[in-house]
């Protein structure tokens, strides 16, 4: 089909990312973008390598993200050091 219709190939692609990005349940245009971005990453990837492969690292900073925004940790407390432990 990419032969003979690349543009049609080419749209049939994004509509497949912008579906996978929608399943995240974005709260902002730039969380659905990034969602959209990763998953083309993802796909230039497996491209480039001829396997299926994973944009882990990209995907454990969005959560990472997400997790500090939605949960009410400020960024000074979370990163607050613990007192120091006695030692006998």
């Amino acid at each position: 089909m990419e032969a003979k219709q690349p543009a049609f190939a080419i749209a049939a692609r994004r509509k497949a990312i912008e579906i996978k990005a929608s399943t995240h349940k974005a709260t902002t245009e730039a969380e659905e973008q990034s969602f959209q971005a990763v998953y083309a990453y993802e796909r230039v990837m497996t491209l480039e390598r001829g396997r299926k492969t994973r944009a882990t690292r990209q995907w454990q900073m969005i959560t990472q993200a997400r997790h500090h925004r939605g949960d009410g940790i400020d960024r000074e407390e979370s990163n607050r050091e613990w007192p120091a432990t006695k030692r006998s």
